[in-house]
């Protein structure tokens, strides 16, 4: 490999490996913090709890983990229309999934936790739908973000992920200050949510980019 190779993919995937870790951090800082101020208890009944919801990121995952080819396609090669209607779309399914998820836990939530980590889960059952307002935040950073990496948009992918890495830090220490174990997915809402706002205006950027190239390539 050439030099002028190597530092290209160091160029384009640091950045990326940087965002990850930060990324992970976003749901480890204010589980830490949790574990500081209530101890390790606490967080073996708020982890015990979240790993329900967790399907909500795994039906996220699955719409829009196959689209990652499509939408660049759409974007450089076909329709930026094209690709903005899909991305709205796949937007509305997880908006969609996340809700009849959540519907289908208010009824199913405590039987589920009860038989899968016994009765002394259910007085914890109230965690549960901040837990599913989280991960439904988590799923929106990763979709974006994974979006930004497709469209080879590296550095708003690296800002959008480290603005949500700084965020979560004050949001957990006042989140689990004032709301206890709800705290943890408070923060992690919160600091999601922030990103998420980042990378949202990266893509709008990039479209609006790219219509303008379109235009001026057929002029």
């Amino acid at each position: 490999i050439t030099r002028q190779k190597f530092w290209f993919f160091l160029k384009n995937s640091f950045p990326v490996v940087v965002a990850s870790l930060a990324s992970s951090a976003v749901f480890t800082i204010p589980k830490q913090y949790l574990v500081m101020t209530l101890g390790e208890s606490a967080l073996g009944i708020y982890s015990s709890v979240a790993a329900l919801a967790l399907i909500v990121q795994m039906s996220a995952t699955y719409l829009y983990v196959p689209l990652l080819d499509l939408l660049p396609r759409l974007f450089f090669k076909e329709s930026v229309s094209n690709f903005s209607r899909l991305l709205l779309r796949t937007t509305a399914l997880i908006i969609g999934a996340t809700a009849i998820i959540a519907i289908i836990l208010i009824f199913l939530g405590m039987p589920l936790l009860s038989f899968l980590f016994g009765e002394s889960i259910v007085p914890y059952v109230y965690l549960l739908q901040p837990v599913l307002l989280s991960t439904a935040t988590t799923a929106f950073l990763w979709f974006y973000g994974d979006t930004l990496i497709a469209l080879r948009d590296f550095k708003t992918y690296f800002i959008g992920n480290f603005v949500a890495f700084v965020m979560v830090i004050p949001a957990s220490v006042v989140c689990v200050n004032y709301w206890g174990m709800n705290g943890v997915s408070f923060a992690i809402a919160i600091a999601c949510a922030c990103g998420i706002v980042v990378l949202i205006y990266g893509i709008v950027c990039k479209i609006k980019q790219q219509r303008k190239n379109m235009k001026i390539k057929y002029e």
